[in-house]
């Protein structure tokens, strides 16, 4: 399941990272850069990385984007839509909600995601 799931989630982050860059003017390139660097590896996790490694990659993958959503929700300016600047890229409440719904799905697929397949002894 977490090399489905990688493969899936890195394409549609590559692609909408991709379109948002090539066609937004006023975007947070360093935001959707990231995004489409996330995808590529997530992507290739999916298509090429052992099942093990898919599981670990979603679970530090979710921890990171809670790691993320989490704090934005408390740190961030509640005037500026919660934005919540992290070096050279700022965040916001939209950000927040995404990043939060994909860490605990990410967390979930890692937790859930079997690395064997049963033999019939």
């Amino acid at each position: 399941m977490a090399n489905i799931v990688s493969k899936v989630v890195g394409i549609i982050s590559f692609v909408a990272g991709s379109i948002v860059l090539a066609v937004g003017k006023h975007v947070d390139r360093y935001h959707f850069g990231f995004h489409v660097v996330w995808g590529i590896i997530a992507a290739s996790v999916g298509f090429l990385a052992s099942r093990s490694v898919a599981k670990v990659f979603c679970l530090i993958s979710g921890f990171f984007y809670l790691a993320l959503s989490v704090p934005g929700f408390f740190l961030g300016d509640p005037a500026m839509n919660r934005d919540w600047p992290i070096g050279p890229t700022h965040l916001m409440l939209p950000d927040h909600i995404l990043h939060a719904i994909l860490g605990v799905g990410l967390v979930a697929v890692g937790l859930l995601s079997k690395t064997k397949t049963r033999t019939n002894d």
